[in-house]
């Protein structure tokens, strides 16, 4: 699992996400994407987003595992 937070900030400003595409470019040269622990980390997040209903912003029902 990924030792770092995957929930979005909302209060990020635009200094901070160059500085974070730079870092994940650097990574994606590194080869560090092509390890299995990561691929599986992603893979799961992304699964896991994907599995998600979504609903209508202001719905009064709320979501539900």
């Amino acid at each position: 699992m990924p030792t770092v937070s995957t929930k979005s900030n909302a209060g990020v400003n635009e200094t901070e996400t160059i500085g974070r595409v730079e870092l994940a470019r650097r990574r994606i040269s590194d080869g560090y994407y092509d390890r299995l622990e990561v691929r599986r980390t992603v893979a799961t997040l992304l699964l896991n987003d994907l599995a998600r209903p979504r609903r209508k912003a202001g719905s009064s029902r709320p979501e539900t595992a």
